[in-house]
């Protein structure tokens, strides 16, 4: 009978242990102040620098289309890149049609100063997407992120995407609603 009790205690020790043991290989919940590293959020323009750079070398200054009407837009300096889906399209001739999933992003610096020292530029992007899905905006998604401030996002009838595709309309059907491609640059020499 002895036996049977220091049996029954070792398996009780034992099977303590294990329960400690494995409660300390669970990982704890992630919590609002320190999420899980794979749920980490992910953009479709994460690593955009390495993207397609269409202006390379020439940074569109100023204010070439006319549309910008503002002292800020006149010294402005953007940089301009796509993803591989529109690529092609960006650096063919019109009409350009971009495919959906295009993704253009454009780097907007103040002046030359913040664009040379790489100062944290706002980030405009478009977003081509399926077509019929949103005619209001021309099937684009449009997401404005200027530094240090929330993304706005917006597409249709939305405030954001209204106020970019008031503009865009301006770069013609022609264009797919959108300045710059092999064609603008060509006007820019001229």
């Amino acid at each position: 009978m002895k036996w049977i009790v220091v049996l029954v205690v070792v398996t009780c020790a034992v099977l303590g242990w294990m329960f400690l043991f494995q409660t300390k290989a669970i990982e704890p919940k992630p919590t609002a102040i320190e999420p899980k590293r794979e749920e980490a959020k992910k953009t479709p323009w994460d690593g955009y620098d390495k993207w397609y750079h269409l202006t390379e070398g020439r940074p569109i200054t100023g204010d070439p289309t006319g549309y910008l009407g503002s002292k800020e837009g006149e010294k402005g300096y953007r940089e301009v890149y796509v993803n591989a889906v529109g690529e092609a399209v960006s650096k063919g001739k019109a009409p350009y049609v971009y495919p959906e999933g295009t993704i253009l992003l454009r780097e907007v610096y103040s002046d030359k100063s913040a664009w040379e020292t790489k100062k944290t530029p706002a980030l405009l992007i478009s977003m081509k997407l399926r077509k019929g899905s949103a005619p209001e905006s021309k099937d684009w998604e449009y997401v404005l992120i200027p530094p240090g401030e929330a993304e706005q996002r917006g597409k249709g009838d939305s405030k954001t995407a209204q106020f970019c595709t008031t503009c865009h309309l301006n770069a013609g059907v022609s264009n797919d609603w959108h300045f710059t491609n092999a064609s603008f640059f060509e006007k820019l020499k001229n």
